[in-house]
């Protein structure tokens, strides 16, 4: 690309530089060069042959040939990164689907465990409780449901008084 102003302060304009068509016929027996020839980046004479020709269309065009196998190098080491990437979600997404399936058998194994246990028939008179919603009951009402009182008491004043 050519960029270029008018002068200072002038909004700059820009030229995409292309190789035009050659308009003469080729000389009998002419064998054209191979692209492979030109793209060769570490060739003097061809640097040489396309300096001394004078076209920034040809120059561009051949730059960009040159070019070329860097950017599908490139684009080579992104898709390998990518499918490493990949590679390495997809082993994170089998671990998590493990995991769950781990927690969802512990989870079913705690259920039976407990409905064997008949938790429903233990816990029922320590839920009859009257009480607000997050209120732990005290060692008044403790001692009928279990033989020893309970640890927090929230009829007992931290410091003394009453309660």
């Amino acid at each position: 690309m050519l960029l270029g102003a008018m002068g200072p302060g002038e909004p700059v304009y820009g030229w995409n530089l292309n190789a035009l068509p050659f308009h003469a016929a080729e000389p009998q027996g002419f064998i054209p060069y191979t692209f492979d020839m030109l793209a060769h980046p570490l060739d003097p004479c061809i640097d040489r042959a396309v300096a001394t020709l004078g076209d920034l269309g040809i120059s561009a065009e051949i730059h960009q040939l040159r070019l070329l196998p860097l950017w599908y190098l490139d684009m080579a080491r992104q898709s390998a990164y990518l499918g490493r990437e990949r590679g390495c979600i997809d082993q994170e997404q089998q671990y998590l689907h493990l995991a769950k399936r781990q927690l969802e058998l512990e989870e079913e194994g705690i259920k039976q465990r407990l409905t064997a246990a008949r938790v429903s028939l233990c816990i029922a008179p320590h839920l009859d409780h009257d009480r607000e919603q997050g209120e732990v009951p005290s060692t008044l009402s403790y001692p009928h449901i279990t033989t020893r009182g309970a640890r927090y008491d929230t009829n007992c004043p931290l410091r003394g008084g009453t309660p």
